[in-house]
């Protein structure tokens, strides 16, 4: 079964959105991770991730989303547009509690 992942980044003047649709985890994490390096050391934007299209995300698609938080510690992250099996994932992690969910 092939897996698909589609990542849609706009960079706007004050935030980074992310825009994921298929599903993150081990087969396509590599590609997320490579997409992310364009928001590696972002200096006084907002980081979106819209996770609206996203159908499944794994601990690889989790630690990949945690990674960026790592490389921007002073960055606001908010993830938005959750389905509930993804926010249920979050809300079991605690990530919900890391970054700002809508």
């Amino acid at each position: 079964m092939k897996r698909m992942l589609t990542i849609n980044m706009l960079e706007e003047t004050e935030r980074w959105t992310v825009a994921l649709n298929g599903e993150v985890d081990i087969y396509t994490v590599d590609m997320l991770k490579e997409k992310l390096e364009a928001v590696k050391d972002v200096e006084g934007k907002e980081i979106v991730f819209d996770l609206k299209k996203l159908d499944y995300i794994d601990s690889t698609g989790l630690g990949a989303i945690i990674g960026v938080k790592g490389k921007n510690p002073k960055a606001s992250i908010r993830v938005i547009n959750m389905k509930s099996n993804v926010a249920r994932l979050f809300e079991i992690t605690g990530l919900d509690k890391i970054f700002a969910t809508e």
